[in-house]
């Protein structure tokens, strides 16, 4: 099968968003749409402590109770998801979250990492994270490498049409 067959079979006939009129959605799938957010805790452990104290009537006075002896605080980062679709056309690179729709330009794309269950794109200096099924990652490696063979060989999107 040549390559404009290859590409024939995995366009998608009734994508999740309108593509324009001279445009062609390659890949749809559900995804996660990540984001590194740092929380920080605060934990204290309380204990036993002996302590002197002045009354306000001057005298002195000795007391057990329960004091702060330890507070610690720790930063860590988690993975923020939120449910999305991504697309692959032609032209662009969507994501929808709920009712809102985002679009990467492709010239803009300065690098694509593919993870088993994830992959990020870098568009303009920041990264984008989309975590999706490792049959999904590897179905969008296999589209993104037809494209580009098929830009290498001079294909025009009007060929597939």
């Amino acid at each position: 099968m040549d390559i404009i067959e290859q590409i024939k079979a995995i366009i998608v006939r009734n994508p999740v968003v309108a593509v324009e009129a001279d445009e062609l959605c390659f890949f749809q799938a559900n995804s996660q749409y990540g984001q590194q957010v740092e929380q920080i805790k605060t934990t204290t452990k309380p204990g036993i402590g002996i302590g002197i104290g002045v009354p306000v009537t001057k005298h002195f006075g000795i007391g057990i109770g329960r004091r702060k002896v330890k507070t610690k605080t720790t930063r860590e980062v988690v993975w923020e998801k939120t449910q999305c679709v991504v697309m692959l056309t032609s032209n662009r690179f969507l994501y929808k979250i709920a009712n809102q729709i985002y679009q990467l330009n492709l010239d803009t794309f300065q690098d694509i990492q593919l993870h088993n269950d994830a992959i990020t794109i870098v568009s303009n200096g920041k990264p984008y994270y989309f975590f999706m099924k490792n049959s999904d990652v590897q179905r969008f490696m296999t589209t993104w490498g037809l494209i580009g063979e098929a830009a290498r060989n001079g294909l025009n999107v009007k060929d597939f049409m």
